[in-house]
């Protein structure tokens, strides 16, 4: 049996914080974890500049960014650089490592937000796609379509 991720309700799929942290440990990714310093705000930076993500600040469901490959000297947000961030969006449902990141945590801590994530079972043989409306999702069978 396949295992695929999904979120079962309106909002999408999403993971938590720490959640994406033990995938990027399960992967070897190195991982920055950065957040908006809003008490910087000025014009030239009007959502503030970056600072390093803090115990006690991993609840931020929405304003945590996970940066691959940072160099440690980097400190302002600059819109010229063109860095990479490892999002819930790039991970294949599928991937072993996002499965086992499920199962070790649990799905109830792996949630970010506005996701409740379940991990649907298909048969091996099955060539599957993930549907959704509105960000609920589903695991269907991939069928033929002529327009």
């Amino acid at each position: 049996m396949s295992k695929i991720a999904i979120s079962i309700c309106h909002g999408g799929f999403n993971l938590s914080h720490k959640a994406l942290l033990k995938y990027a440990e399960l992967k070897g990714i190195s991982v920055t974890t950065l957040t908006v310093d809003k008490s910087q705000e000025d014009d030239d930076h009007p959502f503030g500049k970056w600072k390093r993500v803090r115990p006690g600040e991993e609840n931020d469901r929405y304003g945590i960014f996970h940066f691959i490959d940072i160099p440690e000297s980097w400190k302002d947000y600059d819109e010229t650089e063109d860095f990479k961030w490892l999002a819930s969006d790039d991970i294949e449902r599928d991937d072993p490592a996002l499965i086992e990141t499920l199962e070790t945590i649990g799905l109830l801590d792996c949630n970010g937000a506005l996701s409740n994530i379940n991990i649907v079972e298909i048969p091996d043989d099955v060539i599957w796609e993930i549907e959704e409306y509105d960000g609920n999702e589903w695991v269907s069978e991939v069928h033929r379509r002529w327009s």
